[in-house]
């Protein structure tokens, strides 16, 4: 079990760090847009990811520059957009006169929509999945083969676990939150955070 123990203390440690998917976790609970499946898909994206970093192929992506610099590119560019379209929608809604209670919006968003959107957030985060790269599949190789599984679950479950209840804790949150005005501020802070992450990335 301390193998276990081992693999969900290393997966706590890399995904609780504030970052563009748990922001994005944060933001669908509050608006209570599919908060559970986004975290669901959250999740399976990084069971994917850390899958892969036990393979070689993670180990061509780390070593390849062009590799790096298209994925770095990519995530700049989705969170610069994805940034400018909150700050956006949220001073729109800023300017409209009123707080009135909220309805039940998410139910007219489009799933797909969605399942593009938590995916990107999940993979095109290159420092995220670098970083998970190199740990993940750093550690796991110092533990014999027949605990490697046992290691690999633990990791796999602290995304599970995490992203699930940050789902539920913003989701419970929301009840404090239930007009337009505070949904449009949520909007624009969470854009301009976003712009700050893709600044970061082109900089960086």
């Amino acid at each position: 079990m301390s193998v276990l123990r081992a693999g969900l203390a290393l997966g706590f440690g890399l995904i609780i760090s504030m970052g563009p998917q748990n922001l994005f976790l944060i933001r669908q609970g509050m608006k209570r847009e599919y908060a559970y499946i986004s975290a669901l898909i959250c999740s399976l994206c990084d069971m994917m990811l850390i899958l892969v970093s036990t393979m070689s192929v993670s180990k061509l992506i780390i070593a390849s520059p062009t590799a790096k610099m298209v994925l770095i590119a990519l995530g700049a560019l989705f969170l610069a957009v994805y940034g400018a379209k909150s700050i956006y929608f949220g001073v729109v809604q800023l300017r409209k006169q009123g707080t009135t209670e909220l309805t039940n919006v998410s139910k007219t968003r489009s799933v797909w929509r969605l399942l593009f959107t938590a995916v990107s957030f999940s993979l095109l985060n290159p420092q995220a999945i670098i970083d998970t790269m190199i740990m993940i599949g750093g550690v796991v190789c110092r533990y014999p083969e027949e605990d490697q599984l046992l290691f690999i679950i633990g990791v796999i479950a602290a995304s599970f676990l995490w992203f699930n209840g940050i789902a539920a804790l913003s989701s419970y949150g929301a009840n404090y939150f239930k007009n337009n005005r505070t949904c449009a501020i949520l909007e624009v802070a969470s854009g301009l955070i976003m712009l700050g992450f893709g600044l970061t990335l082109f900089t960086s």
